[in-house]
């Protein structure tokens, strides 16, 4: 894309988020600059809810690896230090395998609510103004492709 092309991508888009801007605070009933310090708070308290899963997210992955580390711990003996299910402790028990499946479930849950929350959390508190802009591009996005 050279430089035209972006310079009129940009008036484009310049174009159309002032009316959207203006059509959502004459609906609000306030001034346009208004609602983009709205937008900007706004972007501060997501970035809170995606800080608060993605630390949720890392905590589950905490707690899944420990738990299937102290499943599996040996003792000085060798065997299974905590061995709860029976004497021939195997990792194909039904008992062990049903836990086993238990801790890659909530491992995986973990991993996918950071991966899926961390970006969004960092963009949204180390630059609001930018994450703001961007719901606002999302925003016009989904208003023009429904007409």
């Amino acid at each position: 894309m050279d430089s035209n092309q972006v310079n009129s991508v940009i008036d484009n888009l310049g174009s159309k988020i002032k009316p959207a801007l203006d059509t959502l605070s004459s609906s609000m009933g306030i001034a346009t600059e208004k609602v983009c310090e709205v937008l900007i708070r706004q972007a501060f308290v997501d970035g809170v809810l995606y800080s608060i899963s993605a630390v949720i997210g890392l905590i589950l992955i905490i707690i899944s690896l420990t738990l299937f580390r102290k499943a599996t711990e040996k003792g000085k003996d060798g065997k299974n230090k905590y061995d709860i299910w029976n004497e021939n402790y195997s990792y194909w028990s039904d008992t062990a395998c049903g836990f086993t499946v238990v801790y890659i479930a909530i491992l995986i849950l973990g991993i996918l609510m950071f991966a899926f929350n961390i970006g969004d959390a960092l963009t949204a508190l180390i630059n609001p103004e930018y994450y703001a802009f961007n719901k606002i591009i999302e925003t016009i996005t989904k208003i023009t492709t429904k007409q």
